[in-house]
């Protein structure tokens, strides 16, 4: 909504005429003379289209700018939070309403309720057994489920509940087969179950006939297969600054970075905007590559962009669309959050930059410390 005071001589002027001749880009001294310094930054963060599009209306109450009743409804009443009574009490209503295979929900109730058969549990009940069985000890693990269950996001409580069943599982293979996995296969594994069966069971907002990648949903970084690139990207908003930040890394199939880039955009976004962007910028910044996986933990944009034709009118998706055919072997697949650090630290470092900057070599301490610590063997 436009707050500047209407100029009289100015009635009936287009919106091209803020532009800069023969260019997609707003001329910035034009706007700031006409408009106050809220809506210059309202202006300033219309994004253009890579290609030639018609103006088209669209619903500002939605991220998505597609108008809803659902959208009108939130609006009308607000963000309602639901406060329960007692620590205790969310705990378990928190155990009973994550979206997660009712057997681990099961599991969870009995590590909280502390009947897991662990070496602990068994002796104190003086049943007699090997101590090789004594993987998991520790008499205060019920305070710890309530330490994290009570204070984390029911995502993340879900995520933690599923790599705690996984966790129990490898100890039980390690005791009994004398097989054990590494950490990294442990939380990933634990990480595509869980999206697997909430994409299965509708539990994820998106579209439930689109096949994603076998490894979606994964933990930490793997390195892709031989001859594939993966690209990591990322978005970070920064509303006091009035501004976004994008973060794009190119690592090879041995987890060596290639190149980086991050770059700051001035304007007040939305996060999935931003991301979308983000994504563009990578696309269009690689054009020539092949064998590429574009990774992002923007789920609902990487759903998208794999389902454009069910987004109809989306203007910055079907740009992503448009310049990733000019790929052959192009790969879009989600990962959670954990497993898109590199990314993450571009985007957030690129606060107070001004404009962007890449890196072919010499790369900085920042991101190799980073880089290394997010490998996945």
């Amino acid at each position: 909504m436009i707050t500047s005071s209407c100029v009289e001589e100015l009635i009936g002027s287009k919106v091209w005429q803020l532009l800069k001749n023969d260019q997609k880009e707003w001329d910035m001294d034009i706007v700031g003379n006409i408009f106050n310094e809220s809506d210059q930054q309202s202006i300033s963060s219309v994004p253009f289209s890579v290609r030639k599009v018609k103006d088209n209306w669209i619903w500002v109450l939605d991220p998505k700018f597609r108008f809803s009743v659902k959208s009108v409804y939130t609006c009308l009443r607000g963000e309602l939070e639901t406060v329960h009574n007692s620590d205790v009490c969310r705990v378990w209503n928190s155990i009973w309403n994550m979206n997660i295979p009712l057997g681990i929900i099961n599991f969870m109730w009995r590590l909280l309720s502390g009947y897991l058969p662990t070496y602990d549990a068994l002796a104190s009940k003086h049943v007699s057994i090997n101590a090789l069985c004594r993987v998991v000890s520790n008499p205060n693990v019920t305070d710890w489920v309530c330490s994290w269950m009570g204070r984390c996001k029911k995502e993340e409580s879900e995520l933690i509940s599923m790599v705690c069943w996984r966790i129990w599982l490898n100890i039980n293979d390690m005791v009994r087969n004398g097989k054990s996995s590494s950490v990294d296969n442990v939380i990933n594994s634990a990480g595509v179950q869980l999206f697997q069966w909430q994409r299965a069971r509708g539990k994820v907002a998106g579209h439930k006939d689109d096949e994603m990648e076998r490894d979606s949903g994964a933990v930490a970084w793997k390195k892709p297969e031989a001859g594939w690139f993966k690209v990591n990207v990322d978005a970070a908003v920064f509303e006091r600054e009035g501004g976004a930040g994008l973060g794009c890394v190119v690592r090879d199939d041995e987890g060596m970075i290639i190149q980086a880039r991050h770059a700051n955009i001035s304007g007040n976004f939305y996060p999935r905007t931003a991301e979308i962007m983000g994504i563009r910028e990578a696309l269009s910044w690689l054009k020539g590559w092949r064998n590429i996986i574009i990774e992002s933990d923007a789920l609902e944009v990487i759903m998208d962009i794999r389902n454009a034709k069910a987004q109809d009118g989306d203007l910055l998706i079907d740009d992503c669309v448009f310049l990733a055919k000019q790929f052959p072997n192009l790969v879009f697949d989600y990962v959670r959050r954990s497993a898109n650090q590199v990314a993450h630290c571009l985007a957030h470092n690129a606060r107070f930059l001004s404009g962007h900057q890449e890196w072919f070599s010499d790369f900085p301490d920042f991101l190799t410390s980073v880089t290394v610590s997010n490998i996945s063997q």
